[in-house]
């Protein structure tokens, strides 16, 4: 008994160790950069001044509540900026280790559980979006717990499973529409089983369905915003290459040291359950596991055939606990040589970070919205406008310096009447994205009364300062 408590709190310790690892890799640099488009849309949606049925109100233009919710309770706690935006990701990053751990524990046993934990630690996918103001990580984290759950009710059937599996796919819909692509896996899964294990208790699975069905009702709110999605005729969203696969398999893994080891991991593991179906033992986890990656990346794949592209790298996070699972389950089918590739795939990482692909965003920024706005408001007066046609996102950091003015929109601005009272202007015109900037008639109106004294060039946009003429310079 003590010997079994020993191993026990021996294999929490090392957890621990992982999950503080997993912490510091992921805070390190959190803010060297301001936020990039998709960030400021988390942080502008779920303003603390806003009512929770404004950030509710906000969500139809971008992804089911739970995330923005959970974000807008946290900025009303914690301030209200970007590292605090990041570390609220970072927190769900590194809950979605843990949940790899019992994960794993629960297919095989605390070893597996603990190497799926350590290989989510060291994934360059989950590290990265660990430290963006997104909803990916938290994806990762139900994904998890949903199959897990999902896992124990088919093995245990015990009345709590019922409950947690229905918590968290209820948490899963309401988080991301890619919830709806685990569900369906899922079912497909559960027939399966029933007819492959020819399962012929009513009770069990009737009370299977009701679960699925109470977390289907939790996402009933959230209908009338699909059925408007579903018209969309066209997305962001490009069809994916033939090679699909290779391609998202090196964005997941990033350096050729961690994609040969972890992809002859991945062979291992595969064939120890090739071996388990010839000889048939296959077990409830192989199907699950299996079916969980084909299906997570076959039914949008089919949906993006039959209306638009749908399947996205960032989405596919619904995929990746399975996959690192799969590479755990072949670590530890190598114990002999255990320590060693351990040692390998962390150096490889560290390497990688350090010296050769440091982790996005952390050195150059797709966007400098933060940049833009901190010169921007160094000038800033209560008779100084600024114009941009993506106001909308420079509001976020000109409300962080407590700029007077916001920026506005060139065409809903009232423009001529704005300048009278002006005496500078700034004028932002996007490089990256497609900007009509001011039009004839405004330009005109600003080099009447107005000169261009400063141009300043960021990575994603050129500022232009305006001052008032004198009446001798006129």
């Amino acid at each position: 008994m003590n010997s079994a408590f020993s191993f026990k709190i021996k294999t929490y310790q090392i957890l621990l160790v992982i999950l503080i690892i997993g912490t510091l890799i992921r805070i390190n640099s959190l803010e060297a950069t301001g936020l990039w488009m998709d960030e400021i849309h988390s942080t502008v949606g779920t303003d603390p001044d806003k009512t929770i049925g404004e950030v509710i109100e906000y969500c139809k233009t971008d992804q089911p509540p739970v995330f923005f919710v959970l974000l807008h309770s946290w900025f009303k706690i914690f301030p209200y900026n970007d590292f605090y935006g990041r570390l609220f990701a970072l927190i769900t990053g590194v809950l979605g280790i843990a949940s790899m751990f019992f994960l794993g524990r629960e297919v095989k046993n605390n070893a597996t559980g603990l190497l799926a934990a350590f290989l989510t630690m060291i994934n360059y996918f989950h590290v990265d979006f660990s430290r963006q103001v997104r909803f990916y990580p938290l994806l990762f984290f139900f994904s998890s717990l949903s199959y897990l759950f999902f896992i124990r009710v088919l093995k245990r059937k015990r009345l709590v499973d019922f409950i947690a599996y229905t918590l968290f796919s209820a948490a899963l819909l309401n988080t991301h529409y890619y919830g709806m692509v685990v569900m369906m896996s899922q079912l497909i899964l559960f027939v399966f089983i029933i007819f492959w294990k020819k399962i012929k208790d009513v009770k069990f699975i009737a009370a299977c369905i009701l679960s699925g069905v109470v977390a289907g009702l939790s996402f009933v709110h959230w209908l009338p915003v699909i059925f408007a999605d579903v018209k969309i005729s066209q997305f962001h969203i490009q069809p994916v290459p033939w090679y699909f696969l290779a391609q998202y398999y090196w964005i997941y893994f990033r350096d050729v040291v961690t994609c040969i080891i972890s992809g002859l991991l991945i062979l291992m593991a595969i064939r120890s359950m090739t071996s388990r179906l010839i000889e048939k033992k296959t077990e409830i986890d192989d199907v699950v596991l299996i079916g969980w990656i084909v299906l997570s990346f076959l039914i949008p794949l089919v949906y993006s055939w039959i209306k638009i592209p749908m399947l996205e790298t960032r989405y596919t996070f619904i995929a990746l606990p399975a996959i690192l699972l799969l590479a755990a389950l072949g670590l530890e089918g190598v114990k002999e040589k255990l320590t060693p590739a351990m040692i390998i795939l962390f150096l490889s990482f560290m390497a990688n970070v350090l010296f050769v692909k440091p982790l996005y965003y952390v050195q150059y920024p797709p966007q400098q919205w933060k940049e833009v706005a901190r010169e921007i408001t160094k000038t800033d007066k209560d008779t100084q406008l600024v114009f941009s046609q993506y106001a909308w996102y420079y509001r976020y950091y000109f409300k962080l310096y407590k700029s007077v003015n916001p920026p506005l929109e060139p065409e809903f601005a009232a423009f001529d009447k704005q300048l009278v009272n002006a005496l500078s202007v700034w004028v932002i015109t996007s490089t990256q994205f497609p900007d009509k900037g001011l039009s004839s008639g405004q330009q005109e109106s600003l080099d009447k009364d107005f000169k261009s004294d400063e141009s300043i060039t960021f990575t994603d946009a050129v500022a232009k300062h305006y001052t008032r003429k004198t009446s001798a310079s006129q």
